[in-house]
């Protein structure tokens, strides 16, 4: 399910991990994320490739780069 469509199919009936592209580079953002994936956001797994290659080829910056992302898409509960 991409972190850019307007209007998302329910997620929430799902029984498996959600795969959302579209974050960061192409558009979407945390709050679309989170409107989108709704009660499933735990489950939900933030595709940011592009934004973590667009940081290369430098290895420390692509590093950095995900420790970054992986604080911000840290899925602990509501928002």
């Amino acid at each position: 399910m991409g972190a850019t469509v307007a209007d998302p199919p329910r997620l929430d009936a799902l029984s498996g991990p959600v795969l959302m592209p579209g974050v960061g580079e192409q558009g979407g953002t945390l709050a679309d994320v989170r409107r989108i994936a709704g009660p499933a956001l735990p489950h939900t797994l933030v595709n940011v490739s592009r934004h973590v290659l667009r940081s290369g080829p430098d290895v420390g910056a692509m590093r950095a780069v995900v420790r970054d992302l992986a604080e911000t898409y840290r899925f602990a509960g509501p928002a």
